[in-house]
């Protein structure tokens, strides 16, 4: 039987059992909670830094979309400006800026030669980047060394003041650079497109390029094109320049004519010589070019005794390959410019196996073209001569 006292000290014992457990447990919640406590600090920790960094993103991001936002409202306050002087008629002319050497020369040509001699004529100068593979590029394809290089020719040159460099990142939606350049060639109203040769090469300086952008012009552009080559100023030659057209009589006459129209604003007159090239394919029988070549170029004002020269040439086929003999190795006369009609129609169904496309890749000259549907956008203010 269990005494009173016995059951008293059970008791004690329970409760002081009981008080060591709850205070163990409570030391043990307690702990918990201390641990708790401590990661939810961790876990505070850690979002204060994904909210200081996501700040620090958000504020690049904006400054960024700025920045773009700022660039195309200037881009779009140049283009309004252009088309005052549009309307004031005169002539536009656009001229693909990048890093070639072949896009620094008619640059130099155009400033130096041209545009002094040419009343109501002014320039825009597209060039395209990419930030993002800029470091990679060639150094002189680098958009820094591009930039240097036409602040400092436009600076040195004649040019009015508010001549327009205008540059614009590259467009991956666009399939060339050569296509984006022309799209804003067409948006500004220009009236002539000048192209370094070996700027159709791009800042990966990748020769295919080249075929892509030559197969461009010839389908594509609306304008008179300048594929420029070579530079030699006139001082240099101590004389004016020489210019061949060609005129093959698989087109009309009035189409191997036409492109004189185009180039005429920018012979001297005084200075230059033209020499007519008629290719009589054996289709056409005689020579009927002569006369009306003679009388074309005196209607525009040529001396014909001093100025003017003439030949013809029979062929099967290999004009290409005639043409770049007949300029590469002439002994006689060193020409500067090659003029010439693109029949669009026959160009488009040959494409790269088109004797004009392989007279371009070819003739070491500066070559100037028109294509053939290029008569629905004859300038307005181009002067036609007679």
């Amino acid at each position: 039987m269990i005494s009173q006292q016995d059951s008293t000290n059970s008791i004690k014992k329970l409760s002081t059992r009981n008080l060591r457990r709850r205070s163990s447990q409570k030391g043990k919640r307690l702990d918990r909670t201390t641990i708790q406590d401590s990661g939810a600090k961790d876990i505070y920790g850690t979002n204060a830094k994904v909210q200081d960094l996501n700040e620090v993103l958000n504020k690049e991001l904006n400054a960024e979309l700025k920045r773009k936002q700022e660039a195309l409202a200037e881009e779009e306050n140049k283009y309004k400006r252009i088309l005052v002087r549009r309307t004031e008629k005169e002539r536009i002319l656009c001229l693909a800026a990048d890093g070639s050497e072949t896009s620094k020369q008619a640059f130099e040509i155009f400033t130096k030669e041209f545009m002094p001699n040419i009343e109501n004529t002014m320039l825009i100068l597209p060039y395209i980047y990419n930030e993002l593979k800029d470091s990679k590029y060639n150094w002189r394809y680098q958009k820094r060394n591009v930039l240097e290089y036409f602040q400092a020719a436009i600076n040195a040159s004649k040019l009015k003041k508010d001549e327009f460099f205008i540059m614009q990142e590259r467009n991956i939606q666009v399939p060339q650079e050569i296509d984006q350049i022309y799209n804003i060639a067409t948006k500004n109203a220009s009236e002539y497109f000048i192209v370094g040769y070996n700027g159709l090469k791009g800042p990966t300086l990748l020769p295919a390029n080249i075929e892509k952008g030559l197969d461009f012009l010839l389908s594509e552009s609306k304008m008179p094109v300048f594929l420029m080559k070579d530079k030699l100023l006139r001082g240099e030659k101590n004389d004016g320049y020489d210019w061949l057209l060609i005129m093959d009589r698989v087109d009309s006459v009035a189409d191997c004519l036409l492109p004189f129209d185009y180039f005429l604003p920018f012979m001297d007159l005084k200075r230059d010589c033209i020499h007519g090239l008629t290719l009589l394919p054996q289709i056409v029988g005689k020579d009927d070019m002569e006369e009306k070549f003679y009388e074309k170029m005196k209607n525009a004002g040529f001396n014909l005794d001093d100025q003017i020269g003439y030949e013809i040439h029979n062929y099967l086929n290999n004009q290409a390959e005639y043409l770049a003999d007949y300029v590469n190795h002439s002994t006689l006369m060193y020409f500067d410019f090659i003029i010439f009609y693109n029949n669009p129609s026959r160009y488009n169904i040959q494409r790269k196996n088109c004797e004009v496309f392989k007279m371009l890749e070819r003739v070491n000259a500066n070559m100037c073209w028109v294509n053939g549907y290029i008569d629905k956008y004859r300038p307005k203010n181009v002067e036609i001569a007679k």
